[in-house]
């Protein structure tokens, strides 16, 4: 039942007539070992977490530089526009930098893996590891996700934003490129995923990135996708047309 002593005096008063004090339950409850049996129930609670417990893998650094699809970092950022709190889910494929993000107004792993399905989606090429912090959002369906797809998922250390510098970088740029830049966000789910969709788009086909000798991620993964299937530059693009966030 699990109330406590006082209640369990109080019911008895209030449906039985039977007046007994709070110390009087908590001795009857004592000597017919209902408090041991009640901490065996919690023990085994315990032991049901520990079994479900999430194991944090950490990624190699090697990890990065291997093909496009080895390693995407996902993190996820706060936004407080004109009183109203939306979360910022946002990916970045750490070989090519081609990023995808999107916006939600729960920060939740049913959000997250959302987001994950999203992701997958989008980019044009097979995700085999994906990396993020610690936060409950990448936990539960989220990680579950990800393992049925066959995803391998590794965890960030505690207060080591190095470990996720690529995605932390790319939040970054949607803070001052975007966000900060424009002063007529409205406080609307479809309109913030629009102009965050226009922004992304033009991050990955249009502004130079320093890291891929100023191409573009677009620019970059041309040829490695080639390698693979060969693509002509129509159908590439088509490809990449096709993954804008909706």
């Amino acid at each position: 039942m699990g109330f406590s002593k006082y209640k369990i005096s109080y019911l008895l008063k209030r449906d039985y007539a039977l007046s007994l004090s709070p110390s009087s339950v908590g001795r009857i409850i004592k000597r017919r070992g209902l408090i041991r049996e009640a901490k065996v129930i919690k023990g085994i609670e315990k032991r049901k977490q520990l079994k479900y417990r999430i194991p944090r893998l950490r990624a190699a650094r090697e990890l990065r530089y291997q093909s496009p699809g080895f390693l995407v970092q996902i993190d996820t950022k706060h936004l407080h526009i004109l009183g109203s709190k939306y979360y910022q889910f946002t990916a970045v494929d750490t070989k090519s930098r081609l990023a995808f993000s999107r916006v939600y107004t729960g920060i939740t792993s049913k959000a997250a893996e959302d987001f994950l399905e999203r992701t997958i989606k989008f980019f044009p090429f097979k995700i085999r590891a994906i990396q993020t912090d610690n936060g409950s959002e990448y936990l539960k369906y989220f990680h579950l996700a990800a393992k049925k797809k066959g995803i391998i998922h590794y965890f960030s250390r505690v207060r080591t934003p190095n470990d996720n510098a690529l995605i932390e970088r790319l939040i970054q740029s949607t803070k001052y490129e975007l966000w900060l830049f424009d002063e007529q966000l409205l406080p609307e789910l479809d309109y913030l995923n629009q102009k965050l969709s226009a922004w992304v788009s033009r991050y990955n086909t249009y502004r130079p990135h320093q890291a891929l000798n100023y191409l573009t991620p677009y620019q970059y993964l041309q040829p490695l996708l080639q390698q693979k299937q060969p693509l002509t530059n129509q159908s590439l693009s088509v490809k990449l047309e096709r993954r804008k966030c909706p």
